[in-house]
C-alpha cells in the first residue's frame, strides 16, 4: 500500500461481554473512530504529536520531501499562518485538534478567496 492511499479515519467496532450479579451476561457494543498518520504501515495519530508527526499528519512530507524540510515548513506555518503549538518542556508539540482546526481554517480561507475553484 502506498503511503497516503488509505482513508485517514477508520471506524473500529468493539464488543465485549459484561456479567451481571443475577448471572446474566450482557453484550456491550461501541463504535470507535480512529485517525491515522499517512505512514507505511499506517499508525494511529496520537492526540499530541511531535513536529515530525505533525508534518506527516499535514502531509508536508509528500512527494519524497525530506522530513527536515517538512519540519521547517511547519515552523513557517507557526510563524506566519497561526498554527499554535503547545510547549512540553523545551519542545513544541501539536494537538491533533489544533491541526484539524488549522486545516479547516485554511480550507475556509481558500474557499472564500477562490469561490469558483473546482478544486475547493
Amino acid at each position: 500500500m502506498e503511503a497516503g492511499t488509505f482513508p485517514s479515519k477508520r471506524s473500529v467496532f468493539l464488543a465485549w461481554s459484561v456479567p451481571s450479579s443475577d448471572g446474566a451476561v450482557y453484550v456491550e457494543r461501541a463504535m470507535l473512530s480512529l485517525e491515522f498518520l499517512p505512514t507505511n504501515p499506517p499508525r494511529v495519530a496520537p492526540a499530541l504529536m511531535t513536529a515530525a508527526e505533525a508534518a506527516i499528519y499535514l502531509r508536508l512530507t509528500e512527494d519524497g520531501r525530506d522530513i527536515g524540510d517538512a519540519v521547517q515548513s511547519l515552523d513557517y506555518l507557526i510563524r506566519r499562518h497561526g498554527l499554535r503549538p503547545c510547549r512540553v518542556g523545551k519542545h513544541n508539540r501539536f494537538a491533533r485538534t489544533e491541526l484539524d482546526r488549522f486545516i479547516a481554517e485554511q480550507t475556509n480561507r481558500h474557499n472564500q478567496t477562490n469561490p469558483g475553484d473546482p478544486a475547493a
